[in-house]
């Protein structure tokens, strides 16, 4: 990690370590999650970096193509792993998963701000990008997660269902991408408004689905 990135993730991390003896339960997951999205922005980063400079093209469509399959692969890590050792109920694997997405947003957020990338950007853009990052992050992961509660249930939908899901998370991301690097507000506020049905189309169907 970066010598900034890595001071803005400790300086995130320390305070929500100390919660950890006073919260218990989901809230607790909640916090551990949070913290595991954080570091997972900070590692994609890195990862990223590498994977760049390795490969001599230009930057687009690597942001557009290998951008959003490392994200996404890091962020589906975590997810799986608490999915097969927790043994949890769905809600619980739900929320941890979100809260991953959630937890990566936020740090990423804070990544570009720390760059430059935010530098010059009015307010309400950085606000947008900002809120478009936590339902790009944060559905995608829930999307993922609600392929993992079947880990225990149904091993061979888990496989096919999991994998199915991560390749339209994958998707969904790179075409996001592809469109913010355009540079346009009205693209960018259509895809806002796209992003925004895609998130509570997600949130209501996987409640129903859970419930049922």
């Amino acid at each position: 990690m970066g010598n900034v990135n890595l001071a803005l993730f400790f300086c995130l991390l320390a305070p929500m370590v100390l919660m950890l003896p006073i919260f218990h339960g989901s809230a607790r997951v909640t916090l551990i999650a949070l913290m595991i999205g954080f570091f997972m922005a900070c590692y994609s980063a890195e990862v990223s970096g590498m994977v760049f400079s390795s490969i001599r093209t230009e930057m687009q469509p690597l942001t557009i193509i290998g951008t959003p399959i490392i994200e996404e692969t890091l962020k589906l890590l975590p997810v799986i792993l608490f999915a097969f050792f927790s043994k949890s109920d769905d809600r619980l694997l739900l929320e941890f998963a979100f809260s991953v997405g959630i937890g990566f947003a936020a740090m990423e957020n804070l990544n570009f701000l720390a760059s430059g990338i935010f530098e010059g950007t009015q307010l309400y853009a950085i606000a947008l990008r900002s809120i478009w990052g936590g339902i790009i992050h944060g559905g995608n992961t829930l999307l993922v997660g609600f392929g993992a509660t079947f880990i225990h249930k149904k091993r061979k939908l888990f496989f096919t269902g999991t994998f199915a899901l991560f390749s339209l998370a994958v998707i969904i991301h790179s075409v996001t991408n592809m469109i913010v690097s355009a540079d346009q507000p009205i693209a960018f506020l259509v895809l806002m408004l796209v992003e925004l049905t895609y998130f509570i189309a997600l949130i209501v169907g996987i409640r129903k689905t859970v419930k049922a």
